[in-house]
C-alpha cells in the first residue's frame, strides 16, 4: 500500500500522481477493514487495475530464531495462514459482518473480538484483477506454465 495502508485517500494521491505506481495489500487487510467501508469500497472499484493481492508470508523451514521448525510447527503455520487468507478473502467477496480484533497490545494479540467489520462485496470481476490478472499485467511471465 505505499507505506500508507492507514488511509486510502493518501494511497489515491499517488496513485493518481504516478500512473505506473500500482499497490499490494495482502499484509495490509486489516488497515483496511479499520477504514470506513464505503472509502475502501470506492478505493477498489476506481483503482480495480492497480492493486494486487500478494504475501510475504511463508511456512518455511526455518523459525524466526533460525531454528529448524518441525513438521507439526509447519503445518501449523501453513494452517494459520490459509485461514487469515481465507477470512481476508471473505471480507473483500461477502457483505457478511465480522468481528474482528486484530489488534497486538504488549506484543500479544488482543484475544477477544473488539469491534465488527462488514465485508466489501466486491464484484467477481473485480477480485479477479485483484487475485490474478493485476499480477499477470504488472509481473510479465508469471502466467507460464512451469
Amino acid at each position: 500500500m505505499g507505506s500508507m495502508s492507514y488511509d486510502v485517500n493518501e494511497v489515491i494521491k499517488r496513485l493518481d500522481r504516478y500512473p505506473n505506481f500500482a499497490v499490494e495489500i495482502g499484509g495490509r487487510t486489516r488497515y483496511l477493514m479499520w477504514q470506513a467501508r464505503g472509502k475502501v469500497r470506492s478505493f477498489f472499484i476506481e483503482y480495480q487495475d492497480r492493486i494486487l493481492y500478494g504475501t510475504d508470508l511463508s511456512a518455511g523451514l526455518f523459525g524466526s530464531d533460525g531454528n529448524h521448525l518441525s513438521d507439526e510447527q509447519i503445518n501449523n503455520m501453513k494452517q494459520s495462514y490459509l485461514k487469515r487468507h481465507d477470512f481476508f478473502m471473505r471480507y473483500y467477496a461477502s457483505d457478511e459482518i465480522f468481528p474482528w480484533a486484530n489488534n497486538i497490545r504488549g506484543g500479544r494479540p488482543v484475544p477477544e473480538p473488539e469491534y465488527t467489520v462488514q465485508g466489501l462485496a466486491l464484484p467477481k470481476e473485480e477480485l479477479e484483477k485483484v487475485y490474478y490478472h493485476n499480477a499477470v499485467k504488472w509481473f510479465p511471465g508469471i502466467d507460464r506454465e512451469y
